[in-house]
């Protein structure tokens, strides 16, 4: 336990942060501390007790010689070695001179550390005075102060970094919704002069066949009534055909062409140009307006043209260019409601 270690790093004895943990009941470090130093009998007592039941047992002693064990009666020897044999109070790590109270201690500093070399030794650790479990104490807490700065600061970081992300990822999807916008309207647009296109050639086929129709039978019928015609009524026959024919040659209408020209005029900035199909509708001009107004316009704005004076409706947004008369050129002006 990482706590565990650090407090015995400070110099306290396992019964002490045994008796601190129990008391507090807390797995803050700096809490078992206090209550360690605010209670140095409580922690006292429980070191001469665990030192008392050591005692009584009749183990063998780190350190001392085999075999030996306390006197039964006042008649037995009483071995003299034992008294001067040296004892081992700590272990010492060997790779950086550490001393350690115990063997779980030298673990702890072995994986802490990577150190493997460790000896008994006669050396006693000294308790820390007052004085340096003051300094502990502080350096501990100003530790724990700098990590949680440290732990403030990358969570403000990351709720920095998320929010950027979360910003990016909207606007691309704003784009990838106005591209799809977009290209739909255009489809739908081109389909729209396609079938405009198709209905007019149809309607040119059928004026054609019409007019052929209607001249052969009328030379048919001056055929009946001459039976025998001369060049003069051939020549008159032929040219009524040919006039037919050729005055079913299509004029250059609104409906044959394929763009118009649209001046918008803007309130105080100079009119802007552009050409749109024919079969577009006429809320891509107002789109066009509103990507390229250079002032604000009022929510509920509309256009309109002014010769004839005409406010588009919304059910007329949805009409075509060509449907509402504007072709092959028009002029609409910003109507803004007061």
């Amino acid at each position: 336990m990482a706590m565990v270690a650090s407090l015995k790093d400070m110099g306290f004895t396992d019964e002490q942060i045994q008796a601190g943990l129990k008391a507090t009941g807390s797995k803050e470090m700096e809490t078992v501390v206090n209550w360690i130093l605010s209670n140095p009998d409580a922690t006292i007592a429980a070191t001469d007790g665990a030192t008392g039941s050591a005692a009584a047992s009749t183990g063998n002693v780190l350190g001392a010689a085999p075999g030996a064990a306390a006197a039964t009666s006042a008649d037995d020897p009483v071995p003299v070695a034992s008294e001067t044999a040296d004892v081992a109070k700590s272990l010492k790590c060997e790779d950086c001179g550490k001393l350690l109270k115990s063997a779980l201690d030298a673990e702890a500093h072995a994986a802490k550390s990577g150190h493997a070399n460790f000896a008994e030794t006669t050396e006693e650790i000294k308790p820390l005075t007052e004085e340096e479990k003051k300094q502990k104490l502080e350096e501990l807490q100003e530790k724990m102060k700098q990590r949680r700065l440290e732990r403030e600061e990358q969570e403000k970081r990351e709720a920095v970094e998320k929010e950027k992300h979360r910003r990016k990822e909207g606007q691309n999807l704003g784009n990838i919704k106005d591209d799809f916008e977009k290209k739909e309207m255009m489809k739908l647009a081109e389909q729209r002069r396609k079938e405009k296109e198709d209905d007019r050639l149809a309607r040119e086929k059928v004026k054609a066949d019409i007019a052929r129709d209607r001249a052969n039978k009328k030379a048919a019928a001056d055929s009946a009534n001459n039976p025998t015609p001369n060049a003069s009524q051939t020549s008159n026959v032929q040219s009524a055909t040919t006039a037919a024919v050729q005055s079913t040659t299509p004029v250059k209408t609104a409906a044959d062409y394929k763009e118009t020209r649209i001046q918008i005029r803007f309130k105080g900035a100079p009119p802007k140009v552009q050409k749109f199909s024919t079969t577009e509708q006429l809320s891509a001009v107002r789109l066009f307006v509103q990507l390229n107004t250079p002032s604000p316009l009022h929510p509920n704005f509309t256009l309109m043209t002014t010769f004839p004076k005409k406010v588009f409706t919304e059910e007329e947004m949805e009409r075509t260019l060509f449907d509402l008369g504007l072709v092959p050129s028009a002029v609409i002006d910003i109507y803004q409601p007061s």
